[in-house]
């Protein structure tokens, strides 16, 4: 019996390994070759509803409600990145040309200040040490000044190289804005080939993991956005306290790097600290670094418990999920995996899935993505794999 049990347990556990493996290929090699599908596939998930609304209460054509919805979309999201990244190009272009000019000005003589400090105290320390100092700080000196003209130089290297990479983005972009319409107007069309592929008990499942999916991925928008909501609100009150000119400009973008994993806001406002500290402004240094502290600390505390409670897992197990999910599977995991098992708790939570055994407080309280249908969920047709409609099917 023991034998046999361990049989058991080895085939699961390699089981398990080998799905692992493979969904961490998918993740790390597959979806970022296919990433403008990708795209495709969560921007028609996206403009679904607005196509259905426009095909069934306002009797627009299905296939120019799809091509005018996709064409609008992903005009507004390029303009918006169009414009950010004109003014982000511009800003790091100005900041690398004046960037030697800055190190003559105001870098070299702040370390000169420092290095004279240094000595001075090791004189009085060890006068033998005085000289090996002295002599590895003008090093130190002429090492740096050389290596922030070569940034200047290898920088500005790296925007052209970044420019020559364009046509290859707007190719990728053509194609995921045709493969989204595709995929738009036709999602009956795929929806139900795929489906009458599979077995009915696989085909329930798929509905019911497509069905947890759109919710869950709901809960996360709203749970971003609210988090966002607030470093903007944390971000705008620290720049009016620090008296820094528009202040909730400012702070709008910057909030959007808090999206970022691991880096988040730090993006900016390291940056911002140590570019105060060389310039000699010590009390701006000293606040923008609080309010950097300020930001990540709230992040950390409050994202586990926002996420955990509008997608039903416990917040120390969503922020598990992140940081295994970011370890494993690169960004995509940041996301996914606690996507995934919310899903997974979910199903189990409803009957579907049979993964642990569920305690009695877990009984009382079922997961918030995963509620029983009801018939105004069927109405509505928010599912992505809902049952198939008569207009468009596909037998194959």
């Amino acid at each position: 019996m023991d034998i046999e049990r361990q049989k058991r347990f080895l085939i699961g556990f390699l089981y398990l390994a080998v799905v692992l493996g493979i969904a961490v290929f998918v993740c790390r090699s597959v979806i970022p070759a296919l990433l403008p599908f990708v795209i495709a596939f969560v921007v028609s998930m996206i403009v679904k509803p607005a196509i259905r609304f426009l095909r069934d209460r306002c009797h627009v054509q299905k296939n120019a409600a799809g091509t005018v919805l996709v064409v609008v979309f992903y005009s507004i999201i390029g303009f918006l990145i169009a414009f950010l990244s004109i003014k982000i190009f511009a800003a790091a272009k100005e900041f690398i040309i004046t960037l030697p000019g800055t190190y003559a000005l105001k870098v070299k003589p702040f370390l000169n200040t420092l290095g004279e400090a240094i000595e001075n105290l090791s004189k009085r320390v060890s006068p033998q040490a005085a000289a090996a100092i002295e002599s590895t700080l003008l090093s130190l000196g002429a090492q740096l000044e050389s290596s922030v003209a070569s940034l200047a130089t290898k920088t500005l290297g790296s925007l052209g190289t970044v420019a020559l990479g364009v046509p290859n983005l707007i190719i990728d972009t053509i194609i995921a804005v045709v493969a989204t319409v595709f995929i738009a107007v036709d999602w009956e069309i795929i929806r139900d080939f795929c489906l009458e592929q599979m077995p009915e008990k696989t085909r329930t499942l798929v509905r019911e993991i497509a069905r947890n999916l759109g919710i869950t991925l709901k809960s996360y928008i709203r749970s971003y956005a609210l988090i966002l909501f607030i470093t903007f609100c944390e971000l705008s009150v620290g720049f009016l306290i620090i008296g820094i000119d528009n202040p909730f400009g400012i702070a709008a973008p910057i909030a959007m790097f808090d999206i970022l994993p691991v880096v988040g806001t730090g993006t900016v406002l390291i940056p911002w600290t140590v570019i105060a500290l060389i310039m000699g402004n010590y009390g701006r240094c000293l606040s923008i670094f609080a309010l950097y502290l300020t930001v990540t600390v709230i992040r950390n505390i409050i994202e586990p418990k926002i996420v955990g409670n509008k997608v039903g897992l416990h917040p120390i197990v969503t922020l598990l999920a992140m940081v295994v999910g970011t370890y494993v599977f690169g960004p995509i995991g940041l996301l996914g995996l606690p996507v995934a098992l919310a899903i997974i708790v979910s199903l189990n939570s409803q009957g579907i899935i049979h993964l642990y055994e569920r305690t009695g407080a877990a009984e009382s309280s079922p997961a918030e993505p995963g509620p029983t249908p009801s018939s105004a969920d069927a109405v509505s047709g928010d599912n992505i794999f809902s049952e198939p409609e008569q207009e468009g099917a596909f037998h194959g």
